[in-house]
């Protein structure tokens, strides 16, 4: 029962907030189906409180998840060899509805495989812990043909810290990243876009041979979005306002609207103030419960932290809590993570000092 309070307590601010902000939405059915998505995030975070038996559980729902990617890896290459004779435009998403949900999920699989490999709450025969090492090359691989730059980021951050930190022979890797590149022409094109600013001091000045790269182009977004966002800055507009909102404000986007490939910004044009401040109360929350774990798994809690950094970075520039089977799939991981910290402290306390 106090587990059960303890992970209503730290999401209810933000959920609350978000169903709240349905009554004053502008498409009330459109802002319910999205409160209920996001209480549905909650829902597979305290899944693992309910299904705990013992610290077993950690390596069991871990290995769930991994071999659960067996399928969409496996389509991957299918994928792949269609995409061959046009690389240019190709961007790997496998089962998934978008290239960038995809990514994310890959980094969400690299995460897991080198805490597979770091933790030393994980129990796996040496045999399953070599396949899960072999297979981190390989979701290299993957995440680098869904050319999903932020992804890139996150995904090396991980590795990184993983190799300076856990285990420093994955330093050498490290220098396979280069070539993976230099290998694939249209991976260079997706970099050197972002280090090619447009000049222009006007949205007037934009045609076929000058153009916003898609950084800029999210910039110019969220600066014409900050304005309306100060009108109502405690409350917010509503729930999926943001989208039919953008026509009236951003002048290179058509009738139909778009999302603000923010999802800070996004919520404090929909939640206000108050929207931004739960959110960001319910991640440091979280990151309080993980960090509780480090005196039982130093090696393991550090790899989920960089995890749960890799999500923080990914919403500044996407729409994260529209990408529903992501989603579901993290907060599982998480909801994990913190139900084993929570057991473990309590058996803490309940030995004798």
């Amino acid at each position: 029962m106090t587990a059960s309070f303890s992970v209503f307590a730290i999401w209810s601010p933000f959920l609350l907030i978000a169903f709240a902000s349905t009554l004053y939405a502008p498409d009330f059915f459109a802002a319910l189906r999205l409160a209920l998505v996001l209480l549905s995030y909650w829902s597979f975070f305290v899944i693992p409180f309910f299904l705990w038996r013992s610290p077993g559980d950690v390596s069991r729902f871990v290995m769930l998840v991994i071999g659960s990617s067996v399928i969409p890896s496996l389509y991957a290459l299918v994928e792949i060899a269609r995409g061959l004779p046009d690389m240019t435009d190709f961007r790997l998403q496998s089962t998934f509805s978008h290239a960038n949900i995809y990514a994310f999920y890959l980094v969400l699989l690299l995460g897991l495989a080198l805490y597979v490999r770091s933790s030393g709450i994980i129990r796996v025969t040496p045999q399953v812990r070599l396949l899960v090492t072999l297979y981190i090359p390989y979701l290299l691989l993957l995440l680098m043909l869904t050319k999903t730059r932020s992804a890139w980021i996150t995904g090396g951050l991980i590795f990184l810290v993983y190799a300076v930190r856990v285990d420093r022979k994955f330093l050498a890797g490290l220098l396979v990243i280069p070539l993976l590149v230099a290998g694939n022409p249209s991976v260079i094109d997706r970099l050197t876009d972002v280090t090619e600013p447009a000049e222009i001091d006007s949205f007037t000045q934009l045609n076929d041979s000058t153009r916003l790269n898609s950084y800029e182009w999210r910039q110019a977004l969220w600066d014409s979005a900050i304005p309306q966002i100060i009108e109502h800055p405690l409350l917010g507009h509503g729930l999926e306002s943001f989208k039919p909102s953008t026509p009236s404000f951003f002048p290179l986007i058509g009738p139909e609207g778009i999302d603000g490939h923010n999802f800070y910004l996004q919520t404090g044009f929909e939640m206000g103030l108050l929207g931004v401040v739960a959110w960001l109360w319910l991640l440091g929350a979280i990151a309080r419960q993980i960090l509780k774990g480090r005196r039982h798994d130093p090696p393991g809690v550090l790899i989920i932290l960089c995890i749960l950094t890799s999500y923080v970075l990914e919403c500044y520039s996407d729409n994260m809590h529209f990408y529903l089977s992501f989603n579901w799939y993290f907060w599982f991981v998480i909801g994990t993570i913190c139900a084993w910290v929570y057991h473990a402290e309590r058996s803490s306390r309940r030995q004798p000092g």
